[in-house]
C-alpha cells in the first residue's frame, strides 16, 4: 500500500550553482530544482515522487537551451524515465528516476548537461526504503511453551516482492483465547491461566501463527488456619485453600481432596473453600492431598456462652415520648440460652433515647444511639436504636392571609408534626398556590402578591398537606393625576379633558379602578371620572380626584376653543361703499349706544399707481345689515405727510384726561415717512378730532426734517417690531401708556416663531377677550405668505397673565380663501375675506367662547 505523504531530502553535488544563485565558475552553470546535501528517500522498484529538474544558464544568469543533457543511474533495476536529452528554449531539463529494487544498494544519479566545449554536472543520492508487505513470518517460530507468569515477545518480520525484509509496518497482534492468553500491541505475550492458544501477527493481507502453551507445577498448599475451633454446637467454620505453584502464584483451576477423619465431631459441608459443621464436642483431623503432596489441620469443639439475646435485633422511634419496653437472654453463639443470668439495660445516649434499668426505652430526640445490655457473666450486647420522626401532618401558623398591595410579602410559617404532636424538626416543607396569576410562594415560604384576586396556600411535607387562604385586595392609598397639557389645557367643545389619573396601592402598583372626578361648581366641565370629562367651559378651577376615602386635586386653566358660525365666515352685507373703493384693515366695536360699528379704510386710486385712504364706517343696529355711515377721518393731502397714504386700523376707549373717546389710528406714507399710530378725540362718537404728535413711533423722523427710511413699521391693527436680523414680518407686540398720550415701548407679545405652519409668515391685527376671571383669549390674523400658495388663516392664542401667550391653533379659513384683519366685537368677528378670483370683501362671522 502507497503511503499517502512521502517526504524527501535531496542532497546534489552541482557543477555551478545553486537554484536561485547562478554564481559560479566557467560560462555554464547548472541550476538543479532539489536541496543539496541530502538523501532522497523513495520505494525499491518506483519513481521518486518529484521530478529531477536542473536548468542550464550562463555566468549572467541567461537561460542556454538546447544543451545535451546525460542521466547516468546506480544500483540493481534503477532507470530513467521520460527524461530530457537536451535543454528547453529556458535552459530547463526533467527527468523521473526510478530507484532500483535492492534496499541494500547505493542508490545515485548523475546528471551532465553539456554545450560546445561548456559542461556543468550535478549528483544525487538516494535510498530505497521498502513498504510493500508481500509474506510475514511471526517470530520465536515453532511451538512455545511457558509457565503461568512468564512473558514471550514476538516479533513479526515482512517481505516485500523484492526480497527485501524488513520489521512489518502497523503490525497486528491477538490471541484465539484472550481468557488463556493476552497480547498487546507490541507483540508481547502474557499467559492467564493454563492451555493452548494461538498467537496471530498481521500486517497488510497476510499473517502468521505461533502456538502456546501454558503450565503450572504445585509446590504447596496454603490455608489461613492450622486448627478450625468451635465454640458453638451446629456451628459453621470455614477457611480458603489454594494450591500454590513454584512461580508463587494459585493454580485456579484445581483443588487438594478434603478427609475428615471423625466426623462425629464434624461435619464435612463444603470442599473449596472448606466448611465444617460442629457436632459435638471434641477434637479431630482434616486432611488435604494434592498428588504426592499432603497438609493436616485440627478440629476443636468447645461450646461457650458467648452472647446476650434481645427479641429486638434494632428499635425504631417514629416520634417523640413513644416507649418500649426490652426484655433479653444470655445465649450460645448460636443462640443455646444459659441459666442463672441475670441483664441490665442502659443507653449512650440518654438525651436521644433513655432506658430503665428493667428495661423501658422512651425516645427523646431524633437521632442514633446504642442500648447496652450486660450479663452477670461478663456478656454484653448492644441493641441499636433509632429516633426518626415520620410526618404524621402539617399545621400553618395562621389559617389566612390579606394583601393590601401588589408586590407585598409575607412569610407563613408551616410546621410538620409527628402522630404525638411534636414538631419534626428539618423536615423538607414544600408551598404552592392554587392561582399564581393572584399569588406565588418561594420555596422559603415567602408569598409575593401579583394580582387581586383569592386563591389558596398548600404547605405539604411529604405526602401530608395543610391547605390555607391568601387574599389580595388592594387598598388605594395615592391618586396620581395630572394633565397632559402643561399650563393652559385648551380643547374643544365637549371633548374630552385630557387628564391621566390612577389609583396607587403602597407599593406603587396601579389599582384597575377609575377614579371619580367631583362636579365642577362653575360647570366647567361634565362627567364624573377621569375617562369622561368633557369641556364645557372656560375658566380656573379645581379637578378634586376621588378614590377609596382618598382626594388629590390638580390645579385646571381651561379653555374650551371657540365655536365659528362658518370656517370663513359670511360676506358683510351693507347697503354701499364708497365710488371705485376697497374696504381694508376693519375694526369692529361696540358703540355707547349699542350699536355695531365696522371702521374700515377704502383705498382708491388717486392717480394711476398710487392709492390712499381715507378711514370710513359702517353701522348696524342687528349687528347682521350694516349702514355706510362716511367717512371718519381724512388722509393728509400732501402724499409725502405723515398721514398722507392713508388712515387704518383704529382702536377706540374713553378718555382718561376729559369726557368723550380717544381712537388711536394707524396711519402713515408709503413714500416718505413710514407708518406710525396716530390719535383722535370725541365728545359723540362720530365726530373726530386729530390731535398733534405721533403715539407710537416707527423710530423715523417727522417734518421739517428730511424723511428717512423707519426702522420699522407701528400700527397695522397689530403692534409690530422688527428685530435683527430683520424681518420683512409682522409680529405682534406691546406698548404701554399711563394717560394714553405718551406711550412706551414694551417688547413682543407673541411672534411667528412660536406659530405653527401655516402663521410663520406675518402674524397681525390682535383682538382680545376675556373669557373667564383670570383667563384671555386673543384672535389674531397670520399667515405663511413667504411661502408658495400662501393664504392668510385667523388663529386664537390663550393667556392667564395677557403677556404670556399660548397659541391654540388655526380658529378659520379656507383652501380657497385668504383672511386679513380680524376684529371682535361681543361674538361677532369682522375681518376681510379673499375667494380666489374675487376681490377683498368685508366678512362676519359669530364666535362663540364657552
Amino acid at each position: 500500500m502507497r503511503p499517502r505523504t512521502l517526504t524527501v531530502l535531496v542532497a546534489a553535488a552541482i557543477t555551478g550553482a545553486c537554484l536561485g544563485d547562478p554564481v559560479g565558475s566557467g560560462s555554464l552553470v547548472l541550476v538543479s530544482s532539489l536541496p543539496v546535501d541530502s538523501v532522497i528517500l523513495g520505494h525499491p522498484g518506483e519513481p521518486l515522487p518529484q521530478l529531477v529538474r536542473v536548468r542550464a544558464v550562463g555566468s549572467g544568469g541567461e537561460p542556454i537551451p538546447a544543451a545535451k543533457v546525460q542521466w547516468t543511474t546506480s544500483g540493481a533495476g534503477a532507470q530513467i524515465n521520460a527524461s530530457s536529452t537536451e535543454t528547453d528554449a529556458y535552459g530547463y531539463a526533467a527527468a523521473t528516476w526510478v530507484l532500483g529494487t535492492r534496499a541494500v544498494d547505493s542508490q545515485a544519479l548523475e546528471v551532465r548537461v553539456s554545450t560546445g566545449s561548456r559542461s556543468a554536472g550535478a549528483k544525487y543520492r538516494a535510498s530505497a526504503v521498502p513498504y510493500l508487505v508481500a509474506h510475514v513470518s511471526l517470530l520465536p517460530s515453532g511451538v512455545q511453551t511457558l509457565r503461568l507468569g512468564d512473558t514471550l515477545t514476538c516479533i513479526l518480520q515482512a517481505e516485500d516482492p523484492f526480497g527485501n525484509r524488513f520489521i512489518a509496518p502497523h503490525a497486528r497482534f491477538f490471541s484465539s483465547d484472550t481468557a488463556l492468553l493476552r497480547v498487546d500491541t507490541l507483540g508481547r505475550v502474557r499467559p492467564r491461566r493454563r492451555g493452548s492458544a494461538l498467537v496471530v501477527g498481521a500486517a497488510a493481507t497476510v499473517a502468521d501463527t505461533l502456538r502456546v502453551g501454558v503450565i503450572q507445577v504445585v509446590q504447596s498448599i496454603a490455608t489461613t488456619v492450622d486448627t478450625f475451633r468451635f465454640h458453638a454446637i451446629g456451628q459453621v467454620v470455614y477457611d480458603s485453600v489454594r494450591l500454590i505453584d513454584d512461580r508463587g502464584l494459585v493454580v485456579m483451576d484445581s483443588a487438594p481432596q478434603v478427609r475428615l477423619l471423625d466426623t462425629t465431631i464434624a461435619r464435612l459441608v463444603g470442599r473449596n473453600p472448606i466448611t465444617l459443621r460442629s457436632a459435638a464436642n471434641g477434637t479431630t483431623l482434616i486432611q488435604l492431598q494434592a498428588g504426592s503432596l499432603v497438609k493436616e489441620l485440627g478440629v476443636a469443639v468447645a461450646q461457650q456462652a458467648t452472647s446476650i439475646q434481645v427479641p429486638e435485633a434494632s428499635i425504631t422511634f417514629d416520634a417523640l415520648g413513644d416507649t418500649m419496653r426490652l426484655t433479653a437472654a444470655v445465649v450460645d453463639s448460636l443462640s443455646v440460652p444459659l441459666t442463672r443470668s441475670e441483664v441490665t439495660f442502659s443507653s449512650t445516649d440518654s438525651t436521644t433515647v433513655s432506658v430503665s434499668v428493667d428495661g423501658l426505652a422512651r425516645s427523646r430526640r431524633n437521632g442514633s444511639v446504642l442500648l447496652l445490655v450486660r450479663a452477670n457473666t461478663g456478656v454484653t450486647d448492644t441493641v441499636p436504636a433509632t429516633v426518626s420522626q415520620r410526618i404524621a401532618g402539617v399545621t400553618l401558623g395562621q389559617d389566612s392571609i390579606l394583601f393590601d398591595a401588589l408586590g407585598a410579602t409575607a412569610v407563613v410559617r408551616a410546621t410538620a408534626i409527628d402522630r404525638l404532636g411534636s414538631p419534626v424538626t428539618g423536615a423538607a416543607l414544600t408551598y404552592r398556590t392554587g392561582d399564581t396569576t393572584v399569588a406565588t410562594v418561594a420555596p422559603d415560604g415567602t408569598i409575593s402578591a401579583r394580582a387581586n384576586g383569592s386563591t389558596s396556600l398548600v404547605a405539604s411535607a411529604g405526602a401530608d398537606s395543610v391547605v390555607g387562604g391568601i387574599r389580595v385586595l388592594q387598598r388605594p392609598v395615592r391618586i396620581n393625576a395630572q394633565l397632559a397639557q402643561g399650563g393652559i389645557t385648551s380643547v374643544f367643545l365637549d371633548s374630552l379633558i385630557p387628564l391621566s389619573c390612577s389609583v396607587l396601592d403602597r407599593n406603587g402598583n396601579v389599582i384597575d379602578s377609575v377614579p371619580a372626578i367631583a362636579p365642577s361648581s362653575t360647570g366647567h366641565w361634565a362627567g364624573g371620572n377621569c375617562n369622561s370629562l368633557r369641556a364645557h367651559r372656560s375658566g380656573f378651577d379645581t379637578l378634586r380626584v376621588q378614590a377609596g376615602g382618598l382626594e388629590a386635586q390638580v390645579p385646571l386653566v381651561l379653555a374650551v376653543r371657540p365655536l365659528l358660525s362658518s370656517p370663513t365666515g359670511d360676506f358683510l352685507r351693507f347697503d354701499s361703499l364708497p365710488t371705485a373703493s376697497s374696504p381694508w384693515a376693519p375694526t369692529a366695536r361696540r358703540n355707547s349706544r349699542g350699536e355695531l360699528e365696522v371702521y374700515f379704510a377704502a383705498w382708491t386710486e388717486a392717480t394711476p399707481g398710487q392709492i390712499r385712504a381715507d378711514l370710513h364706517r359702517f353701522v348696524s343696529s342687528d349687528g347682521i345689515t350694516f349702514r355706510y355711515d362716511g367717512v371718519v377721518l381724512q388722509h393728509d393731502d400732501s402724499l409725502c405727510a405723515p398721514q398722507g397714504s392713508g388712515i387704518e386700523n383704529v382702536s377706540i376707549v374713553p378718555r382718561v384726561d376729559g369726557p368723550g373717546w380717544r381712537m388711536f389710528f394707524s396711519s402713515g406714507s408709503f413714500t416718505c415717512y413710514g407708518w406710525q399710530v396716530f390719535s383722535a378725540v370725541s365728545t359723540d362718537e362720530r365726530t373726530w378730532v386729530k390731535e398733534p404728535g405721533v403715539r407710537l413711533s416707527n423710530g423715523g423722523t417727522l417734518p421739517p426734517e428730511a424723511p428717512v427710511s423707519p426702522p420699522w413699521p407701528a400700527g397695522e391693527g397689530m403692534a409690530t417690531e422688527q428685530l435683527p436680523p430683520y424681518e420683512n414680518k409682522f409680529q405682534i407686540i406691546e406698548w404701554r401708556s399711563p394717560d394714553q398720550v405718551n406711550w412706551s415701548y414694551i417688547g413682543p407679545m407673541l411672534t411667528t416663531r412660536d406659530m405653527p405652519v401655516g402663521g410663520q409668515g406675518t402674524i397681525y391685527s390682535p383682538t382680545i377677550r376675556q373669557i373667564a376671571p383670570g383667563l384671555w383669549r386673543m384672535i389674531f390674523s397670520g399667515d405663511d405668505r413667504f411661502q408658495s400658495g400662501w393664504r392668510g388663516r385667523i388663529w386664537s392664542a390663550v393667556s392667564t397673565d395677557e403677556r404670556s401667550w399660548q397659541v391654540e391653533g388655526e380658529l378659520m379659513g379656507g383652501l380657497q380663501t385668504k383672511l386679513w384683519y380680524a376684529s371682535l366685537v361681543d361674538d361677532r368677528l369682522v375681518f376681510v375675506r379673499e375667494d380666489q378670483g374675487d376681490t377683498k370683501r368685508l366678512a362676519i362671522a359669530t364666535v362663540t367662547m364657552p
